[in-house]
């Protein structure tokens, strides 16, 4: 059941009283860092301190959900949280002008950095620069070049990828380009890939033993499965 203004005001009345007998200051130091004192005319309370988290909560929490506040973002709901919390104050004083001048604050402030829900504009349109760098810092393009596939699989993923088949089948089919190349340029086909063309699977990346559809193509292809 909510507590009338009587008994909120014994309430903080008997709270000051233990502060200055036990001398602990009200609030966390968490949130004594982050919202000061409230002043030496009005110093803000425990309830006070709840209540600044509580209003900051509600003003970011859509901001926090869709990516996170800037700077800035956070320096103006800090400042519309205390104002919130003056306003409340003020009308529950009946001081409705003061009240109204409040709001009027906390909603230009609001407005002009687009943090209310109605004030939301359309994406605005993408700079091939801005593209660009996103890329980079998300390490999918170096100096303008785009990275492997593999390791952009592992980039968007978060895992490198992984091949159902052997690294000795990857290395036929590799074999396989190498020697049409060749015999399109009228050059002799290799009997085995040349050693310098064989993979390396640092990261173990292939199947460790071949599927049955491998094997039977190595049967249909008479294909001999190199041992190293």
């Amino acid at each position: 059941m909510p507590r009338t203004k009587t008994e909120k005001a014994n309430t903080d009345y008997e709270a000051e009283v233990e502060r200055v007998e036990t001398g602990k200051k009200p609030g966390t130091a968490r949130q004594r860092a982050r919202w000061g004192s409230g002043g030496t005319k009005n110093p803000y309370t425990d309830d006070d301190y709840d209540e600044l988290d509580r209003i900051f909560k509600a003003l970011s929490s859509d901001l926090i959900s869709s990516g996170g506040l800037t700077t800035k973002q956070d320096f103006i709901l800090q400042n519309c949280a205390k104002w919130t919390l003056e306003m409340q104050k003020a009308t529950e004083n009946r001081a409705f002008d003061q009240a109204k001048k409040l709001n009027d604050l906390i909603q230009s402030n609001l407005s002009s950095e687009n943090l209310r829900k109605k004030d939301e504009r359309p994406a605005e349109a993408l700079h091939i620069d801005s593209v660009v760098d996103a890329l980079e810092k998300a390490g999918l393009l170096k100096d303008g070049k785009q990275c492997s596939p593999d390791k952009m699989f592992e980039i968007l993923f978060g895992r490198p990828p992984k091949y159902a088949y052997t690294k000795d089948a990857a290395e036929k089919v590799l074999l396989s380009i190498i020697n049409r190349t060749r015999s399109n340029d009228g050059l002799p086909e290799f009997a085995v890939l040349p050693e310098e063309d064989r993979l390396e699977d640092e990261l173990g990346e292939f199947a460790k033993e071949p599927n049955a559809a491998e094997k039977e193509a190595y049967v249909k292809m008479g294909l001999l499965r190199d041992k190293r």
